[in-house]
């Protein structure tokens, strides 16, 4: 079977099928200073699933750096569709690719997510934030893994959804937004509750991983994945492409040695 061809929520899972914690990248996809050729970039580096940021103009949960990498793409006019017509070249080339996750924001137009999901272009959705009616509905239509993200001090609703979660569950390292805050950080009791809602989805971190050894350690804490962002976003700012593909083989190369 063709991996465009397989629902999206099944290439997540699979992922996890791994005896490691994966790696997560986030690809500031659309931020109209990257070509998308930085897509490349990931897969060089050893990542394991792919986070895109559909742009919002509301970043709330993201550091000045994601923040302001969000708010160019939404000024640049950039949506899902935009998004798509992006990833469609690459796609056709990379038809064994890593699993694509997107995040958002409850101000993302998700209309045509059963188009972008027939095209291979998602496999799982993670929302900050209260989700419109119907989203879960709408991921499970299309075959997609329905991420859920518990802060650092979790609303009811947000116990709720990661309780129902079919992709994963994102905790943060700390408290406060996306950055490469140097605090240590201890997810420890959020990784629990996590695994106690839902024993089922996996669970991951991020928030702060921003070298190889925040990395490792917080691999090592019981998680089966980190998330590393703002770091992606800074390399890209400060040494581009290569500072990108550096970086990320950095972290994946150390926590791939950590687990021998």
């Amino acid at each position: 079977m063709k991996e465009a061809s397989r629902p999206g929520y099944l290439r997540l899972s699979d992922s996890f099928t791994s005896s490691r914690p994966l790696l997560i990248g986030y690809v500031p996809l659309g931020d109209p200073r990257f070509s998308s050729d930085i897509l490349d970039c990931y897969v060089q580096g050893g990542v394991d699933i792919l986070e895109i940021g559909l742009p919002s103009l509301d970043p709330y949960g993201d550091g000045e750096t994601m923040a302001n990498s969000m708010r160019l793409a939404a000024q640049a006019g950039v949506n899902g569709d935009a998004i798509l017509e992006l990833l469609r070249p690459w796609l056709t080339a990379n038809e064994q690719r890593p699993p694509i996750v997107w995040m958002c924001y409850a101000d993302a137009d998700l209309t045509h997510l059963e188009q972008w999901a027939a095209e291979g272009a998602v496999d799982g959705i993670l929302m900050l934030g209260p989700p419109p009616e119907g989203l879960a509905e709408l991921a499970n239509g299309a075959g997609l893994g329905l991420c859920e993200f518990l802060s650092w001090e979790p609303s009811v609703d947000e116990i709720d959804r990661a309780s129902v979660a079919t992709g994963y569950v994102m905790v943060p390292a700390r408290p406060g937004v996306t950055g490469t805050d140097k605090r240590p950080g201890d997810p420890a009791k959020l990784v629990a509750q996590a695994r106690s809602l839902n024993p089922t989805a996996p669970v991951v971190v991020g928030f702060g991983i921003n070298d190889a050894t925040t990395a490792v350690r917080l691999a090592n804490s019981g998680v089966d994945g980190v998330v590393v962002g703002t770091a992606c976003v800074q390399a890209l700012e400060t040494e581009g492409e290569e500072g990108l593909t550096r970086i990320l083989t950095e972290i994946s190369s150390a926590m791939r040695r950590s687990e021998k």
